[in-house]
Order: structure tokens, then sequence, then C-alpha cells
């Protein structure tokens, strides 16, 4: 035969078996794909374990349960992609978060932990810099935010504090330098600001001074010119 009729003939025949070489590629990448998401070579095995292994970008990335609906349930193990512990903490029946959940980082230093209750941040939550030191602190109460919130900077010093009630912000925040004295301080009632503000220099004289009332600025700015 011309090599031309050849490569024809060669050619009709792969379209032919195309769909079934495409099958059998589906069929033994689901194969591989459950042994892999399984880590069991025995196919009795595979059918009767719940714990699955996930990957992305061919790193493995989480271990966990889910339901036969696809939700997560039951004890669940993140990672970094060096493979060490990112986090774990336990999903619910309905597949949402519950109980204590604890972080770590990179390094394998402890990241702090979070609260949940139904999918919900609830009660305290700490957490920390990969150098040990508290990066946060605040309280939930069933997803909102309330009492006193806290931001530390790195090595430690506090940088803000700031009080909710209900998820919103009530009560005084103040913002300090890094030296600890305050860079400001404002009042809030629900989220508006209320009462008076007043920022700093950062040798703790004050810069200026404003009232507010449910969140409109009243009277006249104190300018303070010295300090700076």
């Amino acid at each position: 035969f011309p090599s031309h009729d050849m490569n024809t003939s060669i050619q009709m025949a792969f379209m032919k078996e195309r769909k079934k070489i495409e099958d059998l590629i589906g069929i033994a990448s689901t194969y591989f794909n459950e042994i892999m998401y399984s880590r069991q070579l025995l196919y009795s095995n595979r059918a009767k374990s719940k714990t699955r292994f996930y990957y992305e970008d061919g790193e493995f990335i989480a271990k966990g349960q889910q339901s036969e609906d696809g939700k997560k349930m039951g004890g669940w193990e993140y990672y970094h992609s060096k493979g060490n512990l990112k986090s774990k903490g336990n999903y619910d029946n309905s597949g949402e978060r519950t109980g204590k959940w604890e972080y770590q980082h990179t390094n394998g230093l402890y990241e702090g932990e979070e609260n949940y209750d139904n999918g919900q941040l609830h009660q305290k939550s700490e957490l920390y810099f990969d150098n040990g030191n508290i990066s946060s602190i605040s309280d939930y109460n069933h997803g909102k935010q309330t009492g006193s919130y806290q931001l530390f900077y790195y090595m430690g010093q506090p940088k803000s504090t700031t009080l909710y009630k209900d998820g919103k912000l009530n009560g005084l925040k103040s913002i300090y330098f890094i030296n600890g004295d305050i860079h400001f301080q404002e009042n809030y009632q629900l989220d508006s600001l209320d009462g008076i503000y007043r920022s700093y220099y950062q040798n703790g004289v004050l810069e200026y001074e404003l009232n507010y009332k449910q969140g409109v600025a009243e009277g006249p700015v104190s300018v303070i010119v010295t300090g700076k």
C-alpha cells in the first residue's frame, strides 16, 4: 500500500477505537484515584474505609471522612505544602465545624485555637505568631464578636483593644504605637462613633480631639500644634 493510504487506514482505525481507549483511561483513572484517596490497595478495604486523603497539585493537603452525600464529618486534618500539620478539628453531622479547632504554623509551632458551634465561632479564640508571641485574643457568641478584642505586635506589645457587643463596635477602641503609648482613642455606640475621639503624637502629646454624636461630628476640632 502507498504510505498515504496506510496512514489514513491507521487514523481511521484509531478513531474507531478512540472511545474505548478514553473509557479505559477513565476507568483506570478512577481506580487509581480511589487507591490514592483511600490509601487502600484492596477493594474490600477501600469499600469499608471512610477516611479519604485529598491532594492539590500533587501535594497532600487534607484527610478526613465524608458522608454519602459529600458532607465532611468527624475529625479532619489539614496540612501545609511541606506536609506538616496546618489545622485539625471536627465537623458535625451537618458538615459544619464544631468544638475546638487547633492550628500550627509552617514551622510546626502552635498558632492557636478557635471554638465553633454549628459552624460559627463561639467562645474564646487565641492566635499566636510564629515566634510564639500572642497575636490576637477575641470572644464570640455564636458567630458574633463580643467583649474585648485585642491585637498585638509581632514582638508582643499591645497594638489595639476594641470592645464589641453582639458583633458591633460598642465602647472604647484604643490603638497603640509600638512603644506602648496611645496613638488614638475613639468611642462607639453600636457601630457608630459616639463620644470623644482623641489622637496623640508618638511622644504622648495630644494632637487633636473631636466629639461625635451617633456617627456625626459635632462642635469644633481642638487642634494642638505642639508636640510634633
